[in-house]
């Protein structure tokens, strides 16, 4: 019986450790602790490594049981070793964390300089907004960390201008498939990375489609002088006849429908950007995007993005010959009566 307890024990001193150990690397690195819970998880991961050591020490019986003998110089130096280890390790996030935003930092500065990014700015000032692109303090974890609402790239509607997120190592796989089938002569010569102006290009959409709602992008539009609300465009249309104030929008702007809508004019607008700059190239781009679209609706992964019925509609309509028409001509297939958004039931 007292072998059966010591196994149970010395499993859960193993399963305790491993556990506390995770737990203390989550909350140095993704979540605001209490210095409660950090005490215990340490108190945790000491006392089930000290009974492990003592555990070993026990099975080995006779053979470490000469303090003057190499087996015990050996047990002791890998306690200490594997003591070490632990603890080291505990920390090892926070020196990978460190060493990412040193390397986010660096690509950053990169992309301030980048053509693509060029395009983007000179694009939102053709349409009368500011678009910052973020640094190390606003965009590394929004774009790096595995968190609610982070992704490779993102855009927030700030006040009056927009933020744009992006980093490279984080949406290569998006990278990857919207290129599929067009040979590398044909991607260089288009001089620029079709992949990421594309991308770019639906992040900024997001804010010329949602800055058209709000008083602070369009001062000599304001009606109702107590709501910064004048309109509902990036608002599923059959949520908008509930929209009074600012509360009522952003509601309504939250929901999955509203969510598929927005990411339809995006979709529409970056592969319109591409018709007129990069037509070579485009109605390739447009198929591997929607390909990527139906395969992420159809394992349910992000349904919210599932604009392939548009973009099927894009390709069969009339192109744009000049970044002037872009959203007109993304307003006019998003409102197209043959695609239907119905997420939210």
């Amino acid at each position: 019986m007292k072998n059966i307890s010591q196994i149970i024990l010395v499993f859960t001193a193993i399963t305790a450790l491993v556990i506390s150990s995770i737990l203390f690397v989550m909350m140095t690195l993704y979540i605001q602790p209490s210095f409660y819970m950090l005490g215990l998880n340490m108190a945790i991961i000491a006392i089930s490594f000290l009974y492990i050591v003592h555990f070993i020490h026990k099975s080995l019986g006779d053979t470490v049981s000469d303090k003057n003998g190499t087996s015990y110089a050996v047990y002791c130096i890998m306690t200490v070793l594997a003591g070490i280890l632990i603890f080291f390790s505990l920390f090892f996030g926070d020196l990978y964390n460190l060493r990412d935003q040193k390397k986010f930092e660096a690509s950053n500065f990169k992309e301030l300089q980048s053509k693509e990014l060029g395009i983007i700015k000179d694009l939102g000032k053709q349409n009368d907004v500011y678009i910052r692109y973020g640094n190390k303090n606003t965009s590394w974890a929004n774009t790096r960390l595995v968190i609610p609402n982070s992704s490779g790239a993102s855009l927030y509607i700030m006040n009056g201008y927009c933020a744009l997120n992006y980093t490279d190592e984080s949406i290569t796989g998006m990278k990857k498939n919207l290129v599929k089938n067009i040979s590398e002569s044909d991607l260089q010569a288009q001089k620029i990375d079709v992949a990421k102006i594309a991308i770019m290009a639906h992040e900024l959409a997001h804010c010329l489609d949602i800055k058209r709602d709000f008083a602070t992008f369009n001062l000599d539009k304001i009606e109702n002088e107590k709501s910064p609300i004048i309109g509902n465009q990036a608002i599923a249309p059959k949520l908008r006849k509930n929209i009074v104030d600012m509360e009522t929008y952003l509601d309504a702007s939250g929901t999955l429908d509203s969510t598929l809508w927005k990411e339809t004019f995006a979709d529409l607008y970056a592969i319109g950007y591409l018709y007129v700059h990069h037509p070579v190239i485009a109605d390739q781009v447009t198929h591997n995007l929607d390909t990527y679209r139906a395969k992420q609706k159809k394992n349910a992964e992000d349904p919210e993005h599932g604009t392939s019925c548009w973009l099927k509609l894009a390709q069969q309509s009339k192109k744009p010959t000049h970044t002037t028409q872009l959203i007109e001509w993304a307003d006019k297939i998003r409102a197209s009566k043959s695609c239907h958004i119905n997420l939210d039931v």
